[in-house]
């Protein structure tokens, strides 16, 4: 028995589909995983901004 075009063409644009929601899931993810680095990242640099600009150094240890 041979398949249709149409049940081809069908399987195909299922599979397609799938593939589809799979990879938007994937990415949806990767977004989400992404942004506490860069948001801790930032926060850093910032407090660092942040401490410069005071220009208050950071205390030295005396020498006993």
């Amino acid at each position: 028995m041979e398949t249709s075009d149409y049940a081809l063409l069908f399987l195909a644009n299922e599979r397609l589909a799938h593939a589809r929601e799979a990879a938007a899931r994937r990415a949806l993810v990767a977004s989400l995983t992404a942004r506490p680095a860069i948001r801790r990242w930032l926060g850093g640099v910032l407090v660092a901004l942040g401490q410069r600009l005071q220009d208050d150094p950071a205390p030295q240890r005396v020498p006993s």
